[in-house]
Formats: C-alpha cells, structure tokens, sequence
C-alpha cells in the first residue's frame, strides 16, 4: 500500500495525472504567502503575511514533499548561504 502511495504521488508530481489526488498533512500549514507559503505547525503566525495558524489551510503533501526535497538540496549546496532573516533558510 505504502509503494502504491509514492508511486501515485510521485505521477502528482511530476504532473502525469489530470486530477491529482488532494492529500493534506496537519503537520504543515499554508498562509497567502506568493512564496515560501508552506509553515510548520510549530509556527503559530507567518511574520511576512500575518495569517494565522489556525485560520488557515492544512498543507498539501506533494507541496510539502517538494518543498522539503528543495530545501535538501540547497543544504547540500556548498555554495548556499543561510541567511537567518530569510525565510527560505
């Protein structure tokens, strides 16, 4: 069940079905950020846009999944630099 699971959510992501299935996680949340709109649960506002937590939209898991495999790969990058007042770090 688990394999059918990512290989269904791997075809979401790379865009290969028409209507891809909505799977929403609590463990993430989305505000009305442009970008960088996915927040952690630990995180009760977004200090760029002001929503809140608990008024807003769980996140998606495909979103939440490429956002995390995006972030991976800039910490592998030696050439990135964290910047502590960036919410992209």
């Amino acid at each position: 069940m688990k394999e059918k699971i990512t290989r269904e959510l791997i075809k979401d992501l790379k865009g290969e079905r028409p209507h891809p299935i909505v799977i929403t996680t609590d463990l993430f949340w989305d505000c009305e950020c442009d970008t960088d709109y996915i927040n952690y649960t630990s995180e009760a506002q977004c200090f760029e846009c002001g929503c809140i937590k608990d008024e807003s939209p769980d996140s998606r898991l495909i979103e939440v999944v490429d956002m995390l495999i995006t972030k991976s790969h800039l910490l592998e990058d030696p050439n990135f630099q964290k910047n502590p007042n960036s919410r992209s770090s």
